[in-house]
């Protein structure tokens, strides 16, 4: 019994800081999922920006164009629609999202070309001073392609930064599962084991009390039948004795007479 409280008592040292081990794994799998999730987030977010700068390229591209035509003395109805499309580049370029990544001057210039932009007009760009609003214009939308250029690759690299630490956190996330299921089958195996192993002291008790039994019924069986004989010659003793014999109980009721005392006594 001291062996089985012993036993008991050690296993019960365990529950605690067990107990304490598997919610310090549960804690640490929640953190990872929400730290992979707050990359993932990231990255959604960055990758619904232009990572392109297609608008900024067109609007450079329209810009030369119509710059050439200038410079060539194109007639106002020659430019009426090179420059109808300049003005719809412009105002995409200004709804970017990547605008607000650019520095606060290069960002102020791109909204004061484009602004200029819209007021243009074929006759005004046809005149004397068309070719250097134009190349004002120019300017400013080269200058704010390579620092929109410059953005796109710090949003590259925050991607993959991102990507990389969702990738090392699910990894490590995937390290904890596997250890805790490591961790878990083993504790089951344990378990399994210690149990099949208490199961099989039952049972050899239970047996060891069952032949114990039967040994006991066995001896009280035999001295029974030896009690038996013992009765059975002691009366075939009395019943040849020539003397009477009687035998009382407690209250002093005769429970035996021989055949002597019978025959004695006239009585059955």
């Amino acid at each position: 019994m001291r062996g089985l409280l012993s036993r008991n008592a050690g296993r019960g040292g365990w529950a605690a800081p067990l107990s304490l081990l598997l919610g310090a794994v549960v804690v640490l799998t929640a953190v990872s999922f929400a730290f992979t999730f707050m990359h993932l987030n990231r990255v959604a977010q960055l990758s619904g920006a232009s990572i392109t700068g297609w608008s900024f390229s067109e609007f450079v591209r329209q810009t030369a164009e119509v710059q050439v035509m200038v410079g060539r003395g194109a007639t106002p109805a020659q430019l009426e629609v090179p420059l109808a499309i300049l003005q719809s580049k412009g105002r995409v370029v200004a709804d970017e999202q990547l605008v607000d990544q650019l520095p606060a001057a290069e960002r102020e210039a791109l909204n004061r070309a484009v602004l200029a932009v819209q007021g243009f007009t074929p006759a005004q760009l046809s005149g004397p001073g068309g070719n250097r609003q134009m190349e004002t214009v120019m300017d400013v939308a080269l200058r704010t392609y390579t620092a929109a250029l410059q953005a796109l690759d710090r949003q590259r690299s925050g991607i993959a930064a991102n990507l990389h630490a969702a990738e090392r956190t699910l990894a490590g996330l995937g390290a904890l599962l596997v250890v805790l299921s490591v961790f878990t089958v083993r504790s089951l195996l344990r378990n399994a084991a210690r149990a099949l192993e208490t199961e099989m002291g039952r049972t050899r008790e239970a047996e060891r009390a069952r032949v114990d039994l039967e040994r006991g019924a066995e001896a009280l069986r035999a001295a029974q039948a030896e009690a038996q004989r013992d009765r059975d010659f002691a009366v075939q003793l009395t019943e040849t004795m020539g003397e009477g014999l009687i035998v009382t109980d407690a209250d002093g009721q005769f429970s035996y007479v021989n055949p002597a005392f019978a025959a004695l006594v006239d009585r059955a």
